[in-house]
This record gives C-alpha cells, sequence and structure tokens, in this order.
C-alpha cells in the first residue's frame, strides 16, 4: 500500500465520519413532530398505563444553535416551549 493510497482512503473515511455527524438545523416555519406522553391509571385493576403518542406542529422559535424552543399546534392560539415537552399530561 502506497502513502498516496492511504492518504484518499483517509480522506474518504474523514468525509463519511463527517457526513456521519452531521446535525439537522432547525428553521422557523419547519414541520416538526412533538412527543408527548400520556398516562392514567386503570381504576378497574389499579395500575399505571400509558402511550406516547406523537403530535404534528410548527416550528416558531429556534436559538442560536438551531434547537427548538416554541411550536405551535395545529387549533391552539398559544405556542408549546420546550419545557411543556417533558411534562405528562394526565387523561
Amino acid at each position: 500500500m502506497s502513502i498516496e493510497t492511504t492518504i484518499t482512503s483517509l480522506k474518504r473515511a474523514k468525509a463519511i465520519c463527517n457526513e456521519a455527524n452531521r446535525v439537522p438545523v432547525a428553521k422557523r416555519g419547519m414541520f416538526a413532530m412533538v412527543e408527548r406522553r400520556h398516562s392514567y391509571s386503570n381504576l378497574l385493576h389499579g395500575a399505571h398505563a400509558g402511550y406516547v403518542g406523537f403530535t404534528p406542529c410548527i416550528v416558531t422559535s429556534v436559538d442560536r444553535a438551531g434547537i427548538v424552543k416554541e411550536v405551535k399546534l395545529a387549533g391552539q392560539s398559544w405556542p408549546l416551549k420546550r419545557r411543556d415537552w417533558r411534562l405528562r399530561s394526565t387523561r
């Protein structure tokens, strides 16, 4: 193996690694799916159950790093903030 082939294979490996580590950047107006966890208690058996649902929304605010801060849900006049995504809704 010559030095030139080693250099080209290392450059190719670096390009593949950089492409795999690229993080997508969010922008205002993009479509997003927010994970919302719902939990409830089963009165018949006394156990807790739940499910995870994904809600479609539109990105309304993004920080400098490209991470979503606020989204707007369809049919809702107020925005949903990032701190609200971790809260569990009880039904």
